[in-house]
């Protein structure tokens, strides 16, 4: 039996091997000889194999300009999201943040802050609670006050000057009180008369102190001298009260000893220009900022209105008339029914201990005068008066 089965095993085994050595791709297929004569068959397609190289070998074209950007071009050559790139295409779907799903800088905008509202100031996001917002400098309270000090002042002066300018002549009763150099306090009032052109002045004392002394300066018709009548007091053993005293300059130190300023400064010209001087010193600081001060409008017993008033502060050496320093006070006449209106019509000065070294006030002023020459010549000492 087991015999049997062996051949009938061993039988088909052979007929296998003998149907698998026909097949032509079969591991027991008898190999064909080559022939050196036949055909060499086509290759795949060029594209049937990544390893295949196409039939042209020619070098790829560079690639269009932009396709390197992080933003890619639109077809028109313009960047997604420029300011001016056309809108999209018809047709073309947008996200719901209306911009081209391929401007990544459009589709993504950068977040803001929110602005804080009135009651949320200073700032939520301020650091250690303080307003991020610039903020307008400090400014010194001194240098602000010095400021508008040194602006009311010229404006001042402004008036001052332009109504000056409008004055040929005036006249006035002046009350004079000032420490001479000599040394002696003179107390007085006096009858005083002035024209600018050709500058002419002429005063006379009315008050007891010096009564009947006249003085009279015409440098444009009768030289650069001071023509005087002796008045009570000032009289020696050569002249008496009542005679012409000979012409002296105003460089004379008999001159000179006897007033604070020379005749060639008469006018309200000098005052004004003064404080000019004052006021240009004071802003280009050449004087503390608190030197100068604009006092407004005050009331003195001298006006029937108030007065602008001004002071300045002096440290010794800043005033030859005034070595060890002091005040000096201006007050300017504000009433606009007043001739004076706009004029320095009371001049004080006193020295660091408040003793009073220069008073001038202006009363009863006149402008506009005609005075003929024979007043403002020496001849007039010869009429009566």
């Amino acid at each position: 039996m087991n015999r049997t089965i062996a051949i009938i095993a061993v039988s088909l085994l052979l007929v296998g091997c003998t149907r698998f050595s026909t097949r032509t791709n079969g591991p027991f297929a008898r190999k064909q000889k080559s022939n050196p004569t036949a055909t060499i068959p086509s290759g795949p397609a060029a594209n049937n194999s990544p390893l295949v190289l196409g039939n042209s070998a020619q070098p790829e074209p560079p690639p269009p300009p932009g396709s390197d950007l992080v933003v890619p071009l639109r077809p028109n050559g313009l960047a997604r999201g420029s300011d001016s790139a056309p809108p999209p295409p018809a047709g073309e779907i947008l996200p719901a943040g209306g911009f081209p799903p391929e401007d990544p800088i459009a589709a993504f905008p950068p977040k803001r802050r929110p602005e804080p509202l009135p009651s949320q100031l200073p700032s939520p996001f301020a650091k250690d609670g303080t307003n991020p917002q610039p903020k307008t400098p400090a400014v010194d309270p001194a240098q602000a006050a010095f400021a508008r000090n040194i602006a009311d002042i010229k404006k001042l002066l402004a008036a001052a000057t332009e109504k000056w300018n409008q004055v040929d002549t005036y006249e006035a009763t002046v009350t004079r009180r000032e420490l001479a150099p000599s040394g002696k306090t003179n107390d007085e009032v006096v009858f005083y008369q002035f024209r600018k052109e050709p500058m002419s002045v002429y005063i006379r004392t009315l008050s007891e102190s010096a009564k009947g002394r006249e003085v009279l300066y015409n440098p444009s018709k009768f030289g650069d001298k001071i023509h005087a009548i002796i008045g009570q007091g000032d009289g020696n053993l050569l002249y008496k009260t009542g005679d012409k005293a000979p012409a002296m300059s105003p460089d004379s130190p008999l001159v000179k000893d006897k007033s604070r300023y020379s005749v060639r400064e008469a006018g309200f010209g000098t005052p004004i220009n003064r404080m000019a001087e004052w006021l240009s010193k004071a802003a280009a600081g050449k004087f503390p900022i608190d030197s100068m001060t604009y006092l407004g409008l005050v009331q003195r017993p001298e006006f029937a209105s108030p007065v602008a008033g001004v002071q300045l502060k002096l440290r010794p050496g800043d005033d030859p008339l005034m070595p060890n320093g002091g005040v000096r006070h201006w007050f300017y006449d504000q009433d606009p029914n007043s001739p004076g209106c706009g004029l320095p019509l009371l001049i004080i000065a006193t020295e660091p201990n408040g003793k009073e070294v220069e008073y001038y006030f202006f009363d009863k002023l006149k402008l506009g005068t005609k005075y003929p020459d024979a007043d403002f010549s020496p001849d007039r000492f010869n009429k009566k008066r």
